[in-house]
């Protein structure tokens, strides 16, 4: 059935695509013992034809949101994953694939265009959440494949390291030729960048969006120290101290943030803030923490029924969760 659906999934692409050279190549190189963790997203009116023909076939298929993507997919395996994600502007097409393992992030980057093709491949060697070795190549050719130069090469190779990184471009190229020696300080950078702009550009639906009800015995199993060396302050008992109810439930990014601290993902690097939701049988508490990586604070603000389940529909991804619903009382549990 992974052929079936592979394929289906590629002959939605336009065949300029299909029959390049390189996109051949780089199509056949997919293995088929994946998974999907999410529906493949092609174009809706190759999506109506197919669900004419098999009906069952929206079990693996949706509709793209974008009149430029082509098609999003993403396929897991036991030891990686593999997101595709191709699009068209101008006459121009763009290919990107993915492939996380856990040690090692590949990103094959494909431009199509009328004259020529560019291939850039990005290697990102990780531990521990830093990128400990940054390696890319750039690759030009005309129709026939033949190579050419890129003058342009280097500006864009540094051009990618100022966005990686959150540096200045003036100061990329010093610091591309001394990763090795700087590398911990610019990860420390953009893993810092990273949380900022994640918190400035978070809709509501995340912010607002809660986890099932948990109690802190609970939290203890899932928020499991890997790395002690990393850790500079303790959550977990930062939350004992102030939470009074059995029950609360976090903001989901709040969670993954503290999560991924106890996982050692970060290197100990952590700046985030959020909400939770504490409940004793009828009554409600708001908190909102912030915790950065050498200090945790932590308020607590008494709320009435109401106001917690106007917090509930302020997320959409709540409304579907009965654990979410018991908690904010809504029905009782049998």
């Amino acid at each position: 059935m992974n052929e079936t659906i592979l394929n289906l999934a590629l002959s939605s692409l336009p065949r300029v695509l299909l029959e390049d050279t390189f996109f051949q190549a780089l199509c056949n190189k997919i293995d088929l013992d994946f998974l999907l963790p999410k529906k493949i997203a092609i174009r809706s009116w190759i999506y109506e034809t197919l669900l004419k023909i098999e009906p069952g076939l929206s079990k693996y298929f949706t509709t793209l949101n974008s009149s430029h993507d082509l098609l999003k997919m993403a396929l897991l395996y036991f030891n990686k994953l593999i997101d595709i994600h191709i699009s068209e502007e101008n006459n121009i097409y763009n290919a990107k694939v993915k492939i996380t393992n856990g040690r090692m992030i590949t990103i094959i980057d494909f431009i199509k265009k009328e004259k020529e093709s560019i291939v850039k491949i990005t290697k990102e060697k990780l531990n521990q959440g830093f990128i400990t070795d940054y390696t890319v190549d750039i690759y030009c050719y005309d129709e026939e494949y033949r190579s050419k130069e890129n003058p342009d090469k280097m500006k864009e190779i540094l051009k990618d390291f100022s966005t990686l990184f959150y540096i200045p471009e003036e100061l990329a190229l010093f610091f591309y030729q001394n990763f090795n020696k700087y590398y911990m300080e610019l990860n420390k950078q953009r893993i810092l960048s990273e949380m900022k702009l994640e918190q400035l550009t978070r809709p509501d639906k995340e912010q607002y969006s809660f986890t099932r009800p948990m109690s802190l015995n609970e939290l203890k199993k899932v928020w499991t120290i890997t790395d002690p060396n990393f850790q500079k302050i303790n959550i977990l008992e930062a939350l004992k101290r102030n939470i009074v109810e059995p029950k609360v439930v976090f903001a989901n990014p709040l969670f993954k943030e503290i999560l991924k601290y106890y996982a050692g993902m970060n290197a100990g690097i952590i700046d985030t803030s959020g909400i939770m939701i504490g409940k004793n049988e009828e009554t409600y508490s708001k908190y909102h923490l912030w915790i950065k990586s050498d200090k945790i604070e932590i308020s607590r603000e008494q709320i009435s029924k109401e106001r917690a389940q106007e917090l509930f529909y302020l997320s959409e991804n709540n409304l579907d969760n009965d654990y979410l619903k018991e908690f904010f009382g809504f029905f009782k549990s049998r």
